[in-house]
């Protein structure tokens, strides 16, 4: 492999399928509101939709009718649920042949393809929003394809390019041993958080996942114990956070207005993206020069957003005047929520990736993906419900908040130092870990 030019193609790779990823992401949830509200009404009533503020309106869905923007959630969770089952086949057949490649140039191409006849619907009709939502669904099942494939790619580069090429070693006296290259646990984390905020700004322009695994991984549970309870945390924490955002940029568009406050939302989307990217970007300049542990930095970015989540389950209530009920509202959560957030995501990048055993790399970044797919379509399934029965969006940021905190704890129960030493062992070789 030519190294530096099959990174550079790859993260091109990224980059041109970034704009089609950030539309299925952003903008067809907004059109399918848009198109779901037009052609709704108001329950026991054929009057017409509201298009700003407390928004009651159902919409045809299978045999009944439900909320509008549960159609939206649920449509989300379909989708989720056919992607984790199409991506962990192709990842399998793509683990034991030799058609890497091919599925995903396929993939790539039909993710474009879906994305086409959007072009077209330029009439809010029943008939556009049922074919609409059909090709969203597509889009999201093949994505997850193409970003699990594009993405197993990444610790062929890191190897090959050179960014990791020793391991810590135990000596016979029990302590770490550190080669010249990386002295210190300190420096293998900055090192480590070079590479993962510049895989997260690909990401976050390319929709970037992890590549799929085999059973026999989760043998290795006794092994490295560590790992698996920052994977678990680390799924939790994601599926909140996708699940919330989701839930914020509905939100945001009924306060902002259905139509009116188009032009606000795409300033919002964009910032979105730019807020992510500076977090990350800071943190990695930030990190370095202080002696602040990646752990407490791990903390500190789930409790702000924790407190963000919070805040918009404050607005529950009536009675309450904030809770994301107020545009400025919004524009601070997104300042805090996306820098923490892809901060966060960087972190636990980097702390995963140091207590992974050498040459296991993409099948433990394969457990995390695998997890997150087959259980990311139950929460989108759970909001759908909860928004069909309570017409108001902060009601779904319940769940998220609760798998929040769950998350935190299993952040707590992870010791950092002890998974790094257990990694030191070779994966066929390694007995159960031991209590220090």
């Amino acid at each position: 492999m030519a190294s530096k030019r099959a990174l550079i193609a790859w993260l091109v790779l990224c980059f041109s399928t970034g704009p089609t990823a950030g539309m299925a992401f952003r903008y067809v949830p907004a059109v399918l509101q848009s198109g779901a509200n037009v052609l709704g009404h108001k329950p026991g009533s054929k009057e017409p939709c509201a298009k700003r503020g407390v928004i009651k309106c159902v919409v045809p869905f299978g045999t009944g009718e439900v909320d509008y923007n549960s159609y939206i959630l649920y449509l989300q969770s379909i989708g989720r649920a056919s992607e984790g089952v199409l991506t962990i086949f192709v990842s399998g057949i793509a683990d034991f042949t030799h058609f890497r490649k091919t599925l995903l140039i396929c993939a790539i191409v039909l993710f474009g393809t879906f994305a086409l006849p959007y072009a077209s619907f330029t009439s809010k009709t029943y008939r556009n929003l049922v074919s609409g939502s059909v090709l969203w669904v597509s889009m999201t099942t093949i994505q997850g394809v193409y970003g699990t494939l594009s993405s197993s790619y990444i610790p062929l580069f890191m190897r090959e390019a050179g960014w990791i090429q020793t391991r810590t070693r135990i000596g016979l006296d029990g302590r770490l041993e550190v080669t010249d290259e990386e002295r210190a646990t300190k420096e293998l984390f900055n090192r480590g958080t070079m590479v993962s905020v510049l895989g997260l700004l690909s990401g976050n322009i390319g929709s970037i996942l992890g590549q799929c695994i085999g059973f026999e991984l989760l043998k290795s549970i006794p092994k490295y114990p560590e790992a698996f309870k920052l994977c678990v945390g680390w799924v939790l924490w994601n599926t909140g956070y996708s699940n919330f955002n989701s839930v914020i940029g509905l939100l945001f568009r009924e306060v902002s207005g259905l139509g009116s406050g188009d032009r606000m939302y795409t300033v919002y989307t964009f910032m979105a993206v730019t807020t992510a990217s500076i977090g990350s970007l800071t943190w990695m300049f930030v990190f370095p020069r202080t002696n602040f542990k990646i752990k407490h930095w791990a903390y500190c970015f789930l409790f702000v957003n924790i407190f963000c989540i919070f805040w918009g389950c404050l607005g529950i209530s009536k009675n309450v005047k904030i809770g994301y009920k107020y545009i400025p509202e919004f524009w601070i959560e997104q300042t805090l929520f996306c820098m923490t957030s892809s901060a966060l995501r960087s972190a636990n990048r980097v702390m995963y990736s140091s207590m992974l055993p050498r040459g296991r790399e993409a099948h433990f970044f394969g457990l995390e993906l695998t997890l997150d797919l087959a259980t990311g379509w139950i929460n989108p399934l759970v909001q759908s419900v909860i928004q069909n029965r309570t017409h108001n969006l902060r009601y779904p940021m319940l769940p998220n908040f609760f798998l929040l905190l769950a998350a935190i704890c299993f952040y707590v129960w992870c010791d950092l130092e002890k998974g790094i030493r257990d990694s030191l062992q070779a994966f066929d070789e390694a007995e159960p870990a031991k209590d220090d």
